[in-house]
């Protein structure tokens, strides 16, 4: 999969489940201003790994602070 596809359908994915419109969410949102509460996110979070067939480390979930970092974390994923 192209790196430019990722950010696009990651938009997507939490734009669905957040019914928002996907243009609003930029790489630099922070995670914390998603209006979403903990369950939200982890609901977020499995539906991203459903999405690009991975497994998210606990560990660097936590260390999430922006979609640009979650964007990161897709990629390297993806990379290994």
């Amino acid at each position: 999969m192209p790196i430019t596809e990722i950010f696009p359908r990651i938009q997507m994915v939490i734009a669905q489940y957040l019914e928002r419109d996907p243009g609003l969410l930029s790489r630099e949102n922070k995670i914390s201003d998603l209006e979403a509460d903990s369950l939200d996110l982890i609901e977020i979070i499995l539906r991203l790994e459903d999405e690009f067939d991975l497994d998210f480390p606990d560990q660097e979930l936590m260390q999430l602070h922006t979609i640009d970092d979650l964007n990161s974390l897709i990629i390297r994923l993806l990379q290994s």
